[in-house]
């Protein structure tokens, strides 16, 4: 045993490493630990990070709403400051008045008293005590704006140091016609509103920032970006701002690369008093650093959950897959060949079970090779003593194999060569069966040859018994048919000896004699064309393949006919189109075919009644009918008919191989038979001959 196991080691195993059963259970085990976990810690990593998106906007959208509502109640409370005071204005105390508003509002640098026209009346500036510039307040919009009873908010400019302002004036009317009076108007610094737009969490790194409608930056929490004017306009979130308008219409989540560079989540709110908007951006690496630790913190414990995997499919897979190579070398010993080799493996589970199988199932296989080796002679006896020829052929009839017997008929011939022009004196005909189940590289085809030359001298037997029998039957027609010319010549040749004994006068009688030597030439004439025919008739069948004038065929057909169907009072009713196309055949076989299926219509027929041969050309078909109004066929003889020696007619009146012959002769040239019959309600026959295609004539 041990020198059995130290040979198969020597052999070595043809099955790559990777494919082996310790490899695949090692992988297994490893997967089956690993993608549980994997799968259960990326799904809630991943819902968790939806989760914190959501809150991160909803934080976000809260955050800009609180600043935008402080922003919108500072500047209520500046117009509300303006309106009052306006009330309250004379001419004599205007001036203090006015100072009042800058000791009251730290971020208003000047206020102005506008006229109804639009010009200052009076003004103080926190910084000048004179030269106040007349331009800055003299706009037509601001009038406009007034004369409407609303707000006017001037578009955000800079200072010198860079500070941004804005210019707000309130409208005022006279108390009893409210006739609009004027304006009273303040320039407001924005740096009061750099508070109002930082994030409560100071520690987190939020970028909060105001925009006015053409996205120029008014107040930012980082003050440098302020003074040094940065463009934010880059920013997606004011884009949106600034075309749309509307924040309820950003995407979800809304990340992009900022103006920073940075990518980040962005939402905004709007001011509608101003039309400005309050942005807020969040580095995504600020937002999703929880989920960051927590992924890192998942990797570590599933390196620890795959470290241990690995070891525990290690052991697993040494303690299994052992007994399975020391089965599968000797596997590959019994593969070669050796069926007289046996696993001796004692176990009492499955493995031991499965060796049990194996040693069964390798004592039926050496049976059955033994009974294969039995069979395959038999098979090669038959094969070989079977007298038809066998060959595997391609596609191409390049042969893979043949049995003796078709090597014995092809000899040093080319088999292609063979099957178009066979033997001598021999006629063969070969098959050819579709092999399903075969390789795209083997032979798919199986040709069959048999020598048919017995075969076809029998059938051409049969075909002159059935001409003979059909002569029979006409016998005393063809009689009567020679008897008529006999009779008249006979008649004609009496009259004119009397004549000659009477000797008339010779121009009568040189007329006379004249004529009757034209009746008797002509029914001599007739005489030997039914002679002829009968004897063309009878003549041994030897195929010839030739085209053939179907109406000629048909005529003559007929006249072998003509006095039975005068005797039996049948009319024959010619509706056949002239010309017909003519067909590939043999003239004497059609001839056969016509004469028996018009000899069965007389034999159905009862007196009087009446066969119709009629034609019809179908694209590359030409199609005959023969149809008559007698007896019928019982349903029951349909699926015989065509079968030899069956026949319904009396003993005596057929032989039963009329219409056996004529399917054969229909095959041969390619076409087909078809036969329509109801008991009581005549017969059909219908004839289909190809116009385009050679019969298959067997040569």
């Amino acid at each position: 045993m041990q020198q059995e196991d130290k040979t198969l080691r020597l052999k070595g195993s043809p099955i790559p490493w990777w494919s082996r059963i310790r490899v695949r259970v090692l992988i297994f085990g490893v997967l089956l630990s690993t993608i549980p976990v994997l799968f259960v810690s990326f799904y809630y990593l991943y819902f968790a990070k939806l989760d914190l998106q959501r809150s991160i906007q909803i934080q976000n959208n809260l955050l800009v709403e609180r600043s935008v509502q402080e922003v919108g109640v500072l500047l209520s409370h500046t117009e509300e400051s303006l309106k009052s005071s306006s009330l309250g204005l004379s001419k004599t105390e205007e001036v203090s008045q006015l100072y009042r508003i800058l000791q009251e509002f730290t971020m208003i640098d000047e206020v102005v008293h506008l006229d109804a026209e639009g010009k200052i009346r009076q003004g103080v500036n926190r910084f000048k005590i004179f030269g106040l510039n007349q331009t800055e307040w003299v706009n037509p919009d601001i009038l406009s704006t007034l004369a409407l009873g609303k707000v006017y908010y001037s578009p955000v400019s800079f200072l010198e140091s860079g500070v941004p302002i804005v210019k707000i004036v309130v409208p005022y009317f006279s108390s009893l016609e409210h006739h609009f009076q004027g304006g009273i108007g303040a320039q407001v610094r924005l740096r009061s509103l750099l508070g109002m737009v930082r994030p409560t969490q100071v520690n987190e790194k939020i970028d909060m920032f105001l925009v006015d409608k053409s996205g120029t930056l008014i107040a930012h929490s980082d003050l440098t970006r302020v003074l040094e004017k940065t463009d934010v306009r880059q920013s997606f979130t004011v884009q949106h701002f600034l075309q749309i308008g509307d924040p309820s219409q950003l995407p979800t989540p809304n990340e992009y690369i900022s103006y920073s560079g940075l990518r980040v989540l962005g939402g905004y709110s709007r001011l509608q008093r101003t039309d400005w908007a309050v942005v807020i951006e969040q580095p995504v690496a600020v937002a999703f650093a929880p989920i960051n630790a927590l992924l890192v913190r998942l990797i570590v414990f599933l390196i620890f959950v795959l470290f241990i995997a690995i070891v525990l499919s290690i052991l697993f897979a040494l303690s299994f897959t052992k007994p399975i190579e020391r089965l599968e070398r000797t596997v590959r010993q019994v593969g070669g060949g050796e069926l007289n080799n046996h696993i001796n493996l004692k176990r009492k589970d499955e493995l031991g079970q499965l060796t049990k199988s194996f040693n069964d199932m390798l004592e039926k296989l050496r049976l059955q090779a033994q009974s294969l080796l039995q069979e395959k002679e038999r098979l090669d006896t038959i094969v070989n003593g079977i007298g038809a020829g066998l060959a595997l052929v391609y596609p191409d009839l390049r042969v893979a194999w043949m049995n003796p017997v078709l090597e014995n008929w092809v000899r040093d011939e080319d088999l292609q060569s063979f099957l178009n022009q066979g033997v001598k004196q021999k006629v063969f005909r070969h098959r050819i069966f579709q092999l399903e189940q075969v390789n795209s590289d083997e032979p798919s085809r199986l040709l069959v040859v048999e020598d048919i030359t017995e075969q076809s001298r029998l059938e051409e037997m049969v075909m002159q018994a059935d001409k003979l029998s059909a002569l029979g039957l006409m016998a005393s027609g063809f009689a009567h048919e020679i008897n008529n010319p006999l009779a008249t010549i006979q008649g004609y040749a009496e009259d004119m000896e009397e004549r000659l004994h009477e000797q008339e006068d010779s121009v009568r009688f040189t007329e006379m004699a004249s004529r009757y030597l034209r009746i008797i030439r002509k029914n001599i004439d007739r005489a030997q064309r039914i002679t002829q025919n009968l004897l063309h008739f009878s003549r041994k069948p030897e195929w010839k393949q030739e085209s053939v004038d179907v109406i000629k065929v048909l005529e003559e057909s007929i006249t072998f006919l003509n006095h039975a169907l005068v005797k039996k009072g049948v009319v024959l009713v010619k509706a056949w189109e002239a010309p017909l196309p003519k067909v590939n055949g043999d003239a004497l076989q059609l001839m056969q075919v016509f004469v028996n299926l018009i000899n069965n219509s007389l034999d159905a027929i009862r007196d009087g009644g009446e066969i119709w041969i009629k034609s019809k050309v179908e694209q590359d078909r030409l199609i005959l009918s023969f149809m008559d109004n007698g007896e019928g066929i019982a349903q029951e003889y349909l699926p015989k008919i065509f079968d030899p020696f069956f026949t319904t007619k009396e003993v005596g009146k057929g032989t039963g191989l009329g219409l056996f012959i004529i399917y054969g002769i229909m095959n041969r040239i390619g076409g087909s038979i078809r036969i329509e019959s109801e008991e009581g309600q005549g017969t059909g026959v219908i004839l289909v001959f190809p116009l385009h295609e050679k019969g298959r004539a067997l040569e």
